[in-house]
């Protein structure tokens, strides 16, 4: 019993890192919206309990918990489609590879058995917490140090607007979801059949990559300004 609920707690603090690392690398203000947050956290929780403990459907975790947090962008913050998968993306491409770096540095160390990654309790939740744990620092830091990109435009998004996103002043961003898509499907699928350490390269290389080319995009100036998601970070700031 004791182990479910930290199962759940933990499950809870997973989603809420996942959150914190995908609006921290694009400036975008997380107390603004933090019970929205909080809320999806709680229900990702609950259907990861159920996909887990349940009916052992650890296939379906992941997409199922990448779903969720698309579906409340796109509902209930009002992020377009195109901009709330590219965020939710860019969470899952920081928390992968730094779950991926710990285990191994747990692994190597004997502080963790390689069997831990299959696990749904134990001392999979050491893991667990060191990554959550590192995941809220970086959203601590970036905040602090007032860094992040700032190209994704204020939500609410008018839904109205036609965008086309296969045009060169998206073009660089797509590549970058593309990426991010299939970065999340490589490391479900390597790290279901044990391939843990071909799945951190992947996770690695996806992560530069996405960087590299979101650095390429805010070199161009693409929605910097008054409508770009650091800008309430810097109001915020200056009433302070």
């Amino acid at each position: 019993m004791i182990s479910h609920l930290i199962y759940i707690l933990l499950g809870l603090f997973d989603a809420l890192a996942t959150w914190v690392l995908a609006f921290s690398l694009f400036r975008i203000p997380i107390f603004r919206h933090w019970v929205v947050l909080l809320g999806s956290s709680v229900a990702i929780t609950f259907v990861s309990y159920f996909n887990r403990m349940v009916m052992n459907w650890s296939i379906f975790d992941l997409p199922t918990h990448f779903i969720i947090f698309t579906l409340t962008a796109v509902f209930i913050l009002k992020f377009r489609l195109f901009w709330a998968m590219l965020v939710i993306s860019s969470g899952y491409m920081l928390f992968l590879p730094l779950q991926f770096t710990l285990y191994i540095l747990l692994t190597k160390l004997d502080f963790l058995p390689s069997s831990t990654v299959t696990d749904n309790t134990g001392l999979i939740f050491l893991l667990q917490i060191l990554t959550d744990s590192f995941a809220f620092l970086f959203g601590i830091v970036m905040f602090l140090a007032n860094k992040g990109f700032r190209f994704i435009p204020v939500a609410p998004h008018n839904f109205s607007e036609k965008l086309h996103y296969l045009s060169p002043k998206y073009e660089v961003l797509f590549i970058a979801l593309a990426t991010g898509i299939i970065n999340i499907a490589f490391s479900l699928f390597l790290t279901l059949n044990g391939w843990i350490t071909f799945s951190y390269a992947c996770s690695v290389i996806a992560m530069g990559s996405m960087l590299y080319l979101f650095y390429q995009n805010e070199k161009k100036g693409l929605g910097e300004g008054p409508d770009d998601a650091g800008a309430i970070v810097d109001n915020m700031r200056s009433k302070n």
